[in-house]
């Protein structure tokens, strides 16, 4: 048995003796085969530099993007601020628009009572001579009765104003053909 024993432990160290030759050679044969082939040269202080390099551009394009941004911030506060000053703007030119509105209407308003109160004939040489379209309003706001009249006289002064005036009064109309 004793024998036995120390056969088998020599058979394990034989074994383990091969097994680290094994390891020994393959590992010198690896370490050649890199040494030769794939020598990688890296140099980490290089890549090191490139990197820091590229940070440092990175980082200036951040500062160039962030002042872009905050120009545009500004700009749009700007047009923001214009737009409600022209908003504000528009509404007042539109309240004194109403407001000269309401006085041509009240003048129109006077002009309408006076010439009504006054002699057809007297009234017709008086709007005669007036800018048409002012005449126009005048007679739109007039009784009937009494823009007929004027008118009729304003006929016997000068014909063409009176009938551009009855045409401005009442636009043509594109007649109708009936047939039956």
């Amino acid at each position: 048995m004793k024998i036995d024993y120390i056969s088998k432990c020599f058979s394990y160290i034989l074994t383990l003796n091969i097994f680290l030759i094994t390891i020994f050679f393959s590992t010198n044969a690896m370490s050649q085969i890199f040494d030769t082939d794939i020598k990688p040269e890296i140099d980490l202080n290089k890549v090191r530099e490139e990197l820091n390099v590229r940070k440092q551009e990175l980082d200036k394009r951040e500062v160039d993007l962030n002042e872009r941004e905050m120009q545009l911030n500004s700009l749009q506060s700007t047009i923001i601020e214009r737009e409600k000053n022209i908003l504000s703007i528009r509404g007042q030119v539109d309240d004194k628009l109403k407001e000269l509105e309401g006085v041509k209407d009240n003048q129109t308003g006077r002009l309408v009572e006076l010439y009504s109160a006054t002699k057809p004939k007297q009234a017709a040489n008086i709007l005669i001579n007036t800018d048409i379209n002012t005449t126009v309003s005048i007679f739109k706001q007039m009784q009937p009765k009494i823009a007929g009249k004027i008118l009729n006289e304003m006929g016997k002064l000068d014909a063409d104003y009176a009938s551009r005036l009855t045409g401005l009064l009442h636009p043509k109309t594109t007649p109708t053909l009936i047939i039956q």
